[in-house]
């Protein structure tokens, strides 16, 4: 077994799959910041319109290029969260982003919501691995 392949809670190890998605994210974090410093170099800060498309380029290329480190991590911890929570976490985030004034009142619901989410995953009794036999490769 390869030593940077990531096991989910089910059991099931992805090696393609998570390889291919983790090389995906740091292609387009690197394309990115490359695109953001080629029309920093050729264009400057001087245009508008330019320093927009600059910025972002290299704003999504470092998140990204942060989602590419963490990505092993990232498997895992959502392996182990529910759908639901990663779905309501998602739209009070993006509720958020839309009308910020909403801050005041979800950011303390969403911490709660975490915090009861962290709880249940130390109560919660671990799950037993059925250990498979090893196969042997030719």
């Amino acid at each position: 077994m390869r030593s940077n392949s990531v096991t989910s809670s089910a059991g099931s190890t992805c090696w393609i799959e998570c390889d291919m998605r983790r090389h995906a994210l740091g292609v387009l974090s690197a394309v990115l910041l490359l695109t953001a410093l080629g029309g920093w170099w050729r264009y400057g800060w001087q245009d508008s319109q330019s320093s927009v498309l600059i910025s972002v380029c290299q704003r999504v290329g470092l998140v990204l290029g942060a989602c590419w480190l963490a990505y092993p991590q990232l498997v895992v911890v959502l392996s182990r969260t529910s759908l639901w929570f990663v779905l309501l976490m998602g739209g009070v985030g993006l509720m958020i982003l839309v009308r910020p004034r909403t801050a005041i009142v979800l950011g303390p619901a969403m911490l709660v919501l975490v915090v009861l989410q962290f709880i249940g995953w130390l109560i919660r009794p671990p799950q037993r691995r059925v250990r498979r036999a090893a196969r042997e490769d030719d």
